[in-house]
């Protein structure tokens, strides 16, 4: 049933009651967006029955108030097509934004436009000559300015529709804009799928004295996002960028579809927030929360309300994983790659060439490459040095890094020795883990030492035998690697297959690589700037192995490389040349190894030459 209002009136005929709501013609609050009704309003007529009269005044203060930055959009009962056809006879169909005109109620209609503008009800005058209308609209928006067509001629000099210069036309840009989003995001199943299809790029710059116009415009003007609401003048916006006690820095956000521009700032002092503020047009992306991890969940004090809270140990994982669709600067990053693993890392370097990588690889059996060491390296326990001495699987290399010490645009470690290898315990210091061996069952020396006598019982009595990492470990120090290599740093990651290989030393292997694979997927999902080269999709069949679960045919390793360039040139725009994949090399290579190999055996390295063995003293230096 139709809502029906009680009227009233004052001696100008102006309304002042309907529906018991009071309406009032005075404008309290600076507008933003005016929703215009058509029919006897805009234009005299009804256009679905007449030929309507146009009146050029209202031509003119569209486009005026276009030039001052404000918007328009339309709540008509019509056809849509119709007025379409009219306004664009009259030159300002795209003047308006998110058009309603429909047979739907009009409250509906104009919640809808200013849910999709992100404005607030108070920013927003909606202009109708039916006071049902009017009553509808302040019923269900009670903050939203109402009146009728009689206040159109007072609007242009209105100290609320002053507005900000905007000749070039840039607040209706960025509205179109989010048209053009809107109707994106209609054709997804979820918000999700569109965050992530939108490709959101952030970049957190600190060259603030360069944009101080477009900072103290953000500091003055936000409120939706703006979490301590401290307003500055231009002096004072000088004095706080000069002072070397506070970081401070500006955010640029742009998608598919289109360049946002400057649309945050944040000021901290230690790890607290003076400023901490956000434009509404970036209002369901998540940026907000995106710099606030970046930043490491700063302390701020929150003043007043805001439309979206953020909140501490989450990030966004839709932001930064951009794509072929958003066009880079080829010319920008000069790429740092660090690649760190085993052989699966090694026999893929033929394939692809970086401008600027690092290589940490390691021989047969003294792998360096599980997580536990990166720990200590990190730390450098003075211990480590007595263990380097006494423990003869252990060298030099195996507490050495630079995924700490150095800055990579991009790292990319394998995970598979965590999947592999025993842990055991320093019991002077249970901080200390060192891994090694078949996490299946302590280590059984006699299978390496291969004859030669080495002496374990330091390790026999100052270590204890762990087994393979926990499920919990494992995350904790992928989240240490994370957290510490930097925000700014891409990781990428290499998993396990899931193809059944037999092997009477590693039984039913592949079950642990579907378990430790299911961890590194989560991983990967709840970390931002973090990807999987998942080995999964290359190795499908028993074929594709070689000697055990962890070696694959080569042209597997060519896969991985191109999946790692892949990576790289969506999120730097480098043009990584990946070598294309030739058998003839493959028989060659295959042949070379069958010629002259390396080989580590009971703490020993040997050069073998046409099956002749030769015994490399260890580098104690």
């Amino acid at each position: 049933m139709e809502n029906r209002f009680f009227m009233g009136y004052d001696k100008d005929k102006r309304l002042l009651w309907a529906g018991g709501i009071k309406m009032t013609h005075e404008l309290n609050n600076n507008i933003k967006l005016i929703i215009w009704d058509m029919d006897d309003t805009f234009w005299k007529g009804t256009i679905s029955e007449e030929e309507v009269e146009i009146n050029s005044d209202n031509v003119e203060l569209i486009k005026s108030f276009v030039d001052r930055g404000i918007m328009n959009s339309i709540s008509s009962k019509n056809d849509y097509e119709v007025v379409k056809n009219k306004l664009s006879e009259l030159g300002i169909w795209d003047l308006f934004v998110f058009p309603k005109i429909n047979w739907n109620p009009k409250g509906a209609q104009i919640k809808q436009i200013i849910e999709e503008c992100r404005l607030r009800p108070v920013n927003v005058l909606f202009i109708d000559d039916n006071p049902h209308n009017l009553g509808e609209a302040k019923q269900i928006l009670p903050e939203i300015s109402v009146a009728e067509p009689t206040i159109i001629s007072e609007l242009l000099n209105s100290e609320y529709l002053k507005g900000n210069e905007d000749k070039q036309h840039k607040r209706l840009k960025q509205f179109k804009v989010l048209e053009e989003k809107q109707v994106a995001q209609n054709s997804c199943s979820s918000n999700d799928e569109f965050l992530i299809k939108s490709n959101i790029k952030v970049d957190i710059c600190y060259d603030c004295e360069n944009e101080k116009e477009r900072i103290l415009d953000l500091i003055n003007r936000s409120n939706q996002l703006n979490y301590t609401k401290i307003r500055l003048n231009e002096h004072e916006l000088e004095e706080l960028l000069s002072n070397k006690n506070y970081k401070n820095c500006y955010i640029r956000v742009k998608d598919n579809y289109g360049d946002y521009g400057i649309v945050g700032f944040v000021s901290l002092i230690k790890n607290k927030a003076k400023h901490f503020l956000f434009s509404c047009r970036t209002i369901g992306m998540g940026v907000e929360q995106y710099v606030y991890a970046t930043l490491n969940y700063p302390d701020f004090e929150k003043v007043g309300d805001v439309i979206s809270d953020v909140k501490k140990d989450y990030c966004p994982n839709w932001i930064n994983k951009k794509s072929n669709d958003i066009k880079i600067d080829k010319d920008t990053f000069d790429v740092s790659v660090l690649l760190r693993g085993g052989c699966d890392l090694r026999q893929m370097e033929p394939y692809i060439h970086f401008k600027n990588f690092v290589t940490e690889f390691n021989y047969r059996q003294y792998h360096r490459d599980h997580s536990v060491f990166a720990l200590d390296s990190y730390y450098n326990y003075q211990e480590l040095d007595e263990i380097k001495e006494k423990v003869p699987f252990i060298w030099e290399d195996n507490f050495k890094t630079e995924l700490f010490s150095k800055k990579y645009n991009v790292i990319i470690l394998s995970v598979l020795m965590d999947y592999t290898q025993a842990v055991y315990q320093f019991k002077k210091n249970k901080n200390i883990k060192i891994a090694f061996g078949n996490y299946e069952k302590p280590f059984n020396f006699d299978s390496f030492t291969d004859g030669i006598n080495q002496d374990y019982t330091w390790f026999k009595e100052n270590f204890e035998f762990i087994g393979r990492i926990s499920d919990e470990d494992f995350i904790k120090n992928l989240k240490f690697i994370r957290n510490h290599i930097g925000n700014e740093t891409t990781l990428i990651l290499l998993n396990g297959c899931e193809v059944p290989y037999e092997n009477k030393n590693e039984v039913d292997r592949y079950k642990v690589h579907i378990e430790m694979n299911k961890l590194v997927d989560e991983f990967v999902k709840d970390n931002n700037n973090t990807y999987l080269v998942d080995v999964r999709k290359f190795v499908s069949e028993r074929s594709q192995l070689k000697d055990n679960i962890r070696h694959y045919e080569r042209e597997v390793y060519y896969k991985i490389a191109k999946e790692i360039s892949n990576i790289i040139s969506q999120n730097y725009g480098e043009n990584i040349k990946v070598t294309k994949y030739n058998k003839n090399k493959k028989r060659i290579s295959v042949l070379l190894e069958k010629i002259f190999s390396i080989k580590n055996s009971g703490g020993c390295k040997y050069l073998t030459i046409l099956g002749i063995k030769i015994k490399l003293k260890k580098n104690k230096n």
